[in-house]
């Protein structure tokens, strides 16, 4: 935006097609007037120092669509176990992220 408003979004979908190229597919749910599978361009970001945590099957997805170690939560929003969905770490809590961040920032 380019007021200066900062805004988090919530990345939807990460498709093949978008890796590496700045943008992702948020969810609805802001106040941008968006619609699911509208395409948001992202300015100054940097991939590379890019982790994705998530609780389900969707999220983990998403990260490897786009790339990026995915951090699994336990007993997060999912039917399936954390061993049915693949991720690079796994946590119950965030104590000692930081680590998890030296590791793969």
């Amino acid at each position: 935006m380019s007021d200066g408003k900062t805004v988090n979004l919530r990345v939807s979908k990460a498709l093949p097609t978008d890796v590496g190229r700045g943008r992702a597919r948020i969810s609805g749910g802001t106040d941008l007037d968006l619609k699911p599978g509208d395409v948001v361009e992202i300015i100054g970001g940097n991939l590379k120092k890019t982790i994705m945590v998530g609780d389900s099957e969707v999220d983990a997805n998403s990260a490897y669509n786009a790339n990026l170690p995915f951090v699994l939560v336990k007993d997060g929003y999912t039917e399936k176990s954390e061993k049915e969905i693949k991720h690079d770490e796994l946590i119950s809590n965030f104590i000692g992220f930081e680590k998890i961040i030296e590791k793969y920032l």
